[in-house]
């Protein structure tokens, strides 16, 4: 059955743009994508793939993050040929040894970078992480062969600004009329806003939000389900959102890379931009990336009461520490709100999705 989203979305992945800049390819939501724009390249978001991982067994455990695993394997295949470069941010052991083994096992790719992100929000961190900014920005420089421009670069601040803003008014309309974007609608319209030409994107956007919005434009009645926040960080397959409406739930928020997180707070336009895209993404909401729990539990808890979720499913990415050892925290933040929560240990793979269907559904019935 088709998505609302699903024309949009062919939009956004049509035919390339003639004279189309080279593309730079990043996978963390901590990456700053204003410098890698600024710098006349164009970012694409990697995403997991649903294919088996075979290639990339022979050079990462496999234990390792599913989206590290599934982004080699894809390079190794020769996917990401066409790539500039690569920007990984060290978000972890399994970022780290895929930089590695990009680099010298994907020579296609002529840069490959390792941005060093710092866990936490305070003022040093901030003036560390905005210095790292700069080595990128001035690597980026060397690789286009011009010389990188601040006003170039305040002029892309502006522009994903609008992007963001865009997608939160978006959001915004989901929550105040539940009209016809489904979660799944969502998430595949924002992994396509994140491997499109920029301009393209804006476009489209500017474009879906005028239907949205327009007299008597689509908004059915959603019949009456439990809603249900969705979190993960990095986990980008629409298909257990379709899982969790197809069962009787209502997706109603995500908590996801893609999601609600990516659309809030801007880059202040003020100042040096360097420091203001570092104090944007290190204090963004936060992920389970960060070392503030704190933070991060009242986002989830207060994310789950601003959107009526009545639950809370937690996609959990295999063989993550960072995931096992928040949850059981979130869960009690949660309880004391008198929401319920689910949590799933998933890949990009969705092996075990018989046996998810069956929690998805006693979830949802707990919850009705």
């Amino acid at each position: 059955m088709a998505g609302f989203s699903d024309p949009y979305v062919r939009q956004l992945l049509g035919e390339p743009d003639p004279g189309a800049p080279p593309e730079i390819g990043w996978l963390s939501p901590y990456t700053p994508l204003e410098v890698i724009h600024a710098a006349g390249f164009a970012p694409l978001r990697i995403l997991a793939s649903l294919r088996p991982i075979e290639l990339a067994h022979a050079y990462l455990p496999s234990t390792f993050s599913p989206l590290a695993m599934s982004a080699l394997d894809r390079a190794l295949r020769g996917e990401f040929d066409s790539l500039e470069g690569l920007v990984v941010v060290n978000a972890g052991v399994s970022m780290y040894r895929l930089y590695d083994a990009w680099r010298e096992f994907a020579p296609n790719t002529r840069f490959v970078h390792l941005l060093d992100a710092p866990r936490t929000t305070s003022e040093s961190a901030v003036a560390y992480f905005a210095r790292r900014i700069r080595d990128l920005a001035e690597e980026l420089a060397r690789l286009s062969g011009r010389a990188f421009d601040e006003t170039t670069l305040r002029t892309s601040i502006e522009s994903f600004n609008r992007t963001r803003t865009l997608l939160g008014r978006i959001h915004e309309h989901r929550r105040a009329r539940m009209g016809p974007m489904s979660g799944g609608d969502m998430l595949r319209l924002a992994n396509a806003v994140a491997v499109a030409p920029h301009d393209r994107a804006l476009g489209v956007l500017e474009g879906l939000l005028s239907d949205l919005s327009r007299p008597g434009g689509p908004a059915p009645p959603t019949p009456s389900r439990p809603g249900i926040l969705v979190t993960g960080d990095v986990y980008d397959q629409p298909d257990l959102l379709d899982t969790i409406d197809q069962l009787g739930g209502r997706v109603v928020g995500e908590d996801l890379d893609g999601g609600i997180p990516c659309c809030r707070g801007m880059v202040a336009a003020e100042g040096d931009p360097f420091e203001a895209l570092s104090r944007r993404y290190l204090t963004r909401s936060p992920t389970a990336f960060m070392a503030d729990l704190g933070r991060r539990l009242e986002a989830l808890s207060g994310l789950a009461e601003e959107f009526g979720a009545q639950g809370v499913v937690y996609f959990a990415p295999k063989f993550s520490d960072s995931h096992l050892y928040e949850y059981p925290h979130l869960r009690q933040r949660l309880l004391d709100r008198g929401i319920r929560s689910l949590f799933l240990e998933v890949d990009n793979l969705l092996s075990n999705l018989e046996q998810v269907r069956t929690r998805v559904q006693a979830f949802v019935e707990i919850l009705s």
